[in-house]
């Protein structure tokens, strides 16, 4: 936040800016967006993908261990089979509860995570620069990598926001802007989120 500017103002650009990447991300996403639950991005990893967080949503609501997964049973590499996709599958849930099927909810946070990638560029740009104008370049610019874009069927890859932002609140800490239990939880939190996410 800039010297003197009230924090509510800043709020409202930061607000501003999350509907910015948003957009750019069902941009850069499309036609994604306009049928989320009735396009795979391809028939491999957007469906396994896709049935994993499925079964993340199973296993969490039936107190079940999410990692015990039926269908690799038997099998000698099944610990080592994919990536955790909990974190993406926890914040799908209300998705499904709303009644989205799974492959709309894999696509939506699809979108958002792409999104979200774009803002957490945005604030990290932002804390180093101070330049609300670079801070805007970076977000699109990281949002249109071509690791992204060339991936667009690997979910796990768009968690990459959650390094970002603990990348941010490691600046922050170490510049004396934040400090303290606070500080270290939310660093901690990040990684734990990114960890579960793939």
């Amino acid at each position: 936040m800039p010297p003197g500017e009230p924090r509510s103002r800043s709020h409202g650009r930061a607000a501003l800016a999350a509907l910015l990447f948003l957009g750019i991300a069902c941009l850069l996403t499309w036609p994604m967006i306009s049928m989320p639950g009735s396009g795979a991005y391809d028939s491999a990893d957007t469906l396994f993908n896709t049935w994993l967080m499925a079964w993340n949503q199973h296993a969490l609501a039936g107190g079940m261990d999410p990692l015990q997964t039926p269908i690799y049973l038997g099998q000698t590499d099944r610990l080592g089979r994919h990536d955790l996709l909990l974190t993406q599958a926890i914040a799908a849930a209300p998705l499904r509860v709303l009644g989205a099927s799974p492959l709309a909810a894999h696509n939506l946070m699809m979108v958002v995570s792409l999104a979200l990638c774009g803002m957490a560029a945005f604030l990290l740009s932002m804390t180093l620069t101070g330049s609300r104008h670079a801070a805007l370049f970076t977000g699109v610019a990281f949002m249109a990598l071509p690791f992204f874009q060339g991936h667009l069927w690997h979910l796990q890859l768009m968690s990459a926001g959650l390094t970002v932002l603990a990348i941010r609140e490691g600046v922050l800490a170490c510049t004396g802007s934040r400090r303290g239990v606070v500080s270290l939880l939310s660093i901690a939190l990040l990684i734990l989120l990114q960890g579960c996410a793939s």
